[in-house]
């Protein structure tokens, strides 16, 4: 089997409900949805924002900090997720919160508008900092965090840290605008 390019695809990793994963070389993975069809922008927000909750409730303050959709593989028991690199222990929830919001921002302002979407039901999903409603999902000292974290990134160029600068300034508005609220059931 190969993707959609004609490179070989590799090995199978997981095979959920309506799409299987493979790995690629240098540790990428490939996903391939048998019906042609990806999670609609709303489920991808609101399980990113649920698989958020449940990693910061866990003992330790544990953090993920890349946490996006290219970091969840959907199994027939649930999202799983990848890519633990940066995890770290005893960290802020917001921060790992802002991070994956910073993410979505970059990829909505540069080469994935469709991020857009996703990072809209994100913010809707998250739990407010501080637990009050009306707040929004991160500090804005979060927020500046996640900025600095994801600009140390050396395999940014100039270009992508000129989006970056682009998506912080889109967030933090955003973000102030519809604040993240315990919606539903995650």
């Amino acid at each position: 089997m190969g993707t959609e390019n004609g490179a070989p695809a590799g090995r199978l990793l997981a095979s959920g409900r309506t799409a299987d994963v493979y790995a690629l070389p240098g540790g990428r993975v490939l996903r391939r949805y048998r019906h042609g069809r990806d999670a609609g922008p709303e489920a991808t927000g609101a399980t990113l924002a649920g698989l958020l909750d449940r990693l910061h409730a866990l003992p330790g303050g544990l953090v993920h900090l890349d946490l996006h959709p290219e970091n969840v593989l959907r199994t027939a028991r649930g999202p799983v997720v990848i890519d633990w690199c940066n995890a770290r222990e005893n960290r802020p929830p917001g921060r790992d919160r802002a991070v994956s919001a910073l993410i979505l921002a970059e990829a909505a302002a540069g080469p994935y508008p469709a991020a857009g979407p996703v990072l809209t039901a994100l913010l809707d999903h998250l739990r407010p900092a501080g637990g009050g409603e009306g707040q929004p999902p991160f500090t804005e000292a979060e927020l500046t965090w996640a900025g600095d974290l994801r600009r140390a990134n050396p395999t940014l160029d100039a270009a992508e840290k000129r989006t970056l600068d682009r998506a912080l300034e889109r967030l933090a508005e955003q973000a102030a605008r519809a604040p993240g609220r315990a919606k539903g059931d995650r």
